[in-house]
């Protein structure tokens, strides 16, 4: 087993070692249907002119202790205050449609005003005063709303109240249809000292926390749910729920002075959330990245502001990356084809020294020289462009915007996998239940064919197809916005895979020639110093010296090598220039082929002959000549003398002897050498002159 192989079974042992841990560790996906958006809520509120509000009292009975609601508003938000507890019970975020509170739950109850009913309100268009009284005393509560996602609460005590409790135990609500994956994404946040904390629900569920700390909150994929206090909180406790969400509780102290606090109510945007200046940035999931997330990020909003399409933006950025990374996957391309070239010549060392190791890789490391050839720098290109891959990965997954962003046919939302052909069943080992979309099977194809184009071993199966399998297999789960990326990527590489390989004619034509009399390609001057810049065959080579040549006198034409037993025939694909590259029976093109033959035995001195042709030229010279002969013979055998063919090469005097092979009364020989052979066809009887070749 030669390393490649080994490298792709271990490679492969350890992806799916991967997907047997992401099976067993993710809990597994429940159903769950989306948060309708909710009914309009009658409320109580004595609505009071700004400047002169009003305090009411509610009509009902004392002693009943009735619920009131009373709802704040801005184009942001739309928030419903309970009279109990001064509880927040509903919190719908208007440009989402999510429902953050979840059904029957409230968050940030205050726990010590459960035992008192609500004396007294007033309202505002942006703010809300509740009036508790007390054991003794009373309190004052203030709700504001803000311009954005956030609430303000003032508390004025007049009482011996000496803390309170607020209480999140509810926790804030799973917005997501991919409730897996939404679960996979709580945490419980809090900042202490400065430093800012994340605890996954898994370590919850093992170790409650508790601390002092300045603020507290709760975060799932999306979106964000924070109380900050200017002067700190004294005490906060998190705690995993049943069903993977975390609740959290926060006491603080007041003493019987006043206290204000921000409430925090809104998606995970990272500028947003910075504009705080209190670490809330810290919730926005980039990884060790996150430089490198950033300036993704920035780069696809000033996209979006281009194209106003997040799929157009992601597009438009898979182009960025291909041009950025071009120098590198072009080294990366180059190198694989050097490989690939030297692969005959590292077998022969390979057999030549097999039984002595150390030899071995000492020529090894001088072909390497030779041909300038680094086997590790086609790794590079790999190595620089992982780090921007997994920060891309770490912004479309929790990139908000791309939350129910859609692109163009199926594709709806692109923060969700391509789910067009529905689910696997979850039967099917490893990859039971996934996603299955049309965008990740073009994705697995474009990345074979990309394989077919660059590998170094096209027999090497494991490599060219089954791994972009797995790959595949991988991706299934992953958003459409990154299988859009790495799909949009895939087909740039092929295109540029075409190009370096000088695919086709199209290439040929729209290539720009080289204009008369400028200088030589490098690579035929590099074979002057016999150190060649870029390996190749002995085919393509032959190739590059002919094309290289004929431009000189302004012809372009695809030149065609094979190898024969003779040799190498090298057939020059024009007609339209023929006459001119074969000249007057052949001189021009004899002089070419002397030529191309010097210069390719610089860097290939035992190269076996070439031959080169244009358009067929040979076969058809060969040809006429064998019916030249046939003829001249016929008259020979009829008159019984001798005649003279034109001058002719050795070649051509063997084509003119085997044309004649079955006629025993004639016989065939030159008088003569070089381009002044002359060839005679004689009666068998006839003796031919001293110093004559027979």
């Amino acid at each position: 087993m030669n390393s490649d192989n080994l490298r792709m079974l271990v490679g492969f042992a350890i992806i799916m070692v991967i997907l047997i841990l992401w099976q067993l560790l993710l809990p597994s996906r429940t159903r769950t249907t989306p948060l309708r958006a909710p009914a309009p809520v009658e409320s109580l509120i004595v609505q009071s002119q700004p400047q002169t509000p009003v305090l009411t009292t509610p009509t009902e009975p004392e002693y009943q202790y009735p619920e009131t609601s009373f709802t704040l508003s801005n184009r942001f938000l739309e928030v419903t205050i309970s009279s109990r507890s001064a509880a927040i019970n509903s919190c719908y975020l208007k440009n989402y449609r999510v429902q953050l509170i979840p059904e029957g739950q409230t968050i940030l109850d205050i726990k010590e005003l459960a035992q008192f009913r609500l004396s007294g309100y007033q309202t505002t268009d942006t703010s809300i005063t509740l009036q508790y009284h007390t054991a003794p005393g009373r309190l004052t509560l203030t709700w504001l709303i803000g311009d954005d996602y956030t609430l303000q609460l003032l508390l004025d005590p007049e009482s011996t109240l000496n803390r309170i409790t607020f209480d999140a135990r509810g926790g804030i609500a799973t917005t997501e249809a991919n409730l897996k994956e939404d679960l996979a994404n709580f945490h419980f946040y809090a900042r202490t000292s400065g430093k800012v904390h994340q605890i996954a629900a898994l370590n919850l569920r093992r170790k409650p926390f508790s601390a002092v700390a300045d603020w507290a909150g709760l975060k799932s994929k999306y979106f964000f749910a924070a109380l900050v206090n200017q002067t700190g909180i004294d005490s906060c406790r998190a705690e995993a729920l049943p069903d993977g969400r975390i609740g959290m509780q926060v006491i603080h102290t007041i003493s019987g002075n006043p206290a204000r606090y921000l409430i925090y109510l809104g998606p995970i945007e990272y500028n947003r959330l910075r504009r705080f200046g209190l670490g809330f940035e810290n919730v926005v999931s980039l990884g060790w990245l996150k430089p490198v997330a950033l300036a993704i990020l920035f780069i696809l909003r000033l996209f979006y502001q281009l194209v106003r399409n997040w799929g157009g933006a992601i597009v438009l950025f898979s182009l960025v990356m291909k041009l950025i990374f071009y120098p590198l996957t072009r080294t990366q391309t180059r190198q694989m084809r050097q490989l690939q070239l030297l692969q005959p010549k590292l077998e022969e060392l390979k057999k030549k020294y097999k039984d002595d190791p150390q030899q071995l890789n000492q020529e090894t490391m001088r072909l390497y020289q030779l041909y300038r050839v680094n086997p590790l720098s086609g790794c590079l290109p790999l190595l620089v462009q992982m780090p921007v891959f997994f920060a891309l990965y770490a912004v479309l997954r929790n990139f908000i915007e791309l939350r129910g962003a859609g692109f163009i046919l199926w594709l709806k939302d692109l923060s969700q996998p391509d789910t067009l052909f529905g689910h696997i069943p979850r039967g099917v080992p490893l990859v039971g239940g996934f996603a299955l979309g049309l965008l990740p099977i073009l994705m697995g194809v474009s990345f074979i064919a990309q394989n077919l184009l660059t590998a170094t071993d096209k027999k090497n199966w494991a490599l060219t197809v089954i791994f972009p399998i797995f790959i595949t297999a991988i991706f299934l789960n992953l958003s459409s916005g990154l299988q859009l990326y790495w799909f949009i990527y895939n087909i740039l590489s092929i295109g540029e895979s075409l190009i370096a390989t000088k695919g086709g004619s199209l290439w040929q034509k729209i290539r720009k020639a080289p204009n008369p009399g400028g200088e030589l390609n490098p690579a035929i001057q590099a074979d002057a110093q016999f150190a060649p810049e870029v390996p190749v065959s002995e085919e393509e080579h032959i190739a590059r010296v002919i094309e290289e040549l004929i431009s000189r006198i302004g012809i372009r034409a695809r030149v065609e090598v094979n190898r024969t037993d003779e040799g190498y025939l090298a057939n020059i694909k024009t007609k339209r220039a023929s006459a001119i590259l074969i000249g007057r029976r052949g001189a021009t093109l004899k002089a070419l082929q002397h030529l191309v033959r010097t210069i390719v035995r610089r860097r290939f001195p035992e190269i076996a002959p070439i031959t080169v042709d244009v358009a067929g030229y040979l076969q058809r010279r060969d040809n006429f000549l064998r019916k030249k002969a046939l003829a001249v013979a016929k008259i020979v055998t009829e008159t019984r003398r001798e005649m003279a063919l034109d001058f002719l090469s050795e070649k051509e005097m063997a084509v003119v002897q085997d044309a004649l092979v079955t006629m025993p009364q004639v016989r065939v020989y030159a008088v003569g050498t070089g381009s002044r052979r002359n060839v005679i066809i004689a009666p068998q009887e006839t003796m031919p002159p001293t110093g004559t070749k027979g």
